[in-house]
């Protein structure tokens, strides 16, 4: 019993996780480009993160986000490597607030 109600709780922690990436890859995408809607975004996010766990040394955030983009929404690479590059730097200057 505990260990499914782990499991269940760590699906909708990672479910809350991908939506909160999905809007901001929404957000950045609406300034860098257009507008999508919130499940293209998704989608998006899930293609990318798949795509990041099957490579090695992490590659697939630099490759998986610019290619499910181009597949999902026909957004250019150039477009949606520019958003991948914000997101990145996001992600880091969220995480110098620990230092």
């Amino acid at each position: 019993m505990a260990n499914t109600l782990l499991l269940i709780s760590v699906l909708i922690v990672n479910f809350i996780s991908i939506l909160i990436v999905s809007l901001r890859y929404r957000y950045i995408m609406g300034y860098v480009d257009r507008k999508i809607n919130i499940i293209n975004s998704f989608i998006i996010v899930c293609m990318s993160n798949t795509i990041n766990y099957i490579t090695p040394f992490k590659c697939g955030v630099f490759i998986g986000g610019p290619i499910s983009a181009k597949l999902k929404e026909k957004i250019s690479i150039q477009k949606s490597s520019i958003v991948l590059f914000f997101e990145q730097v996001f992600e880091a200057l969220w995480q110098m607030i620990y230092i």
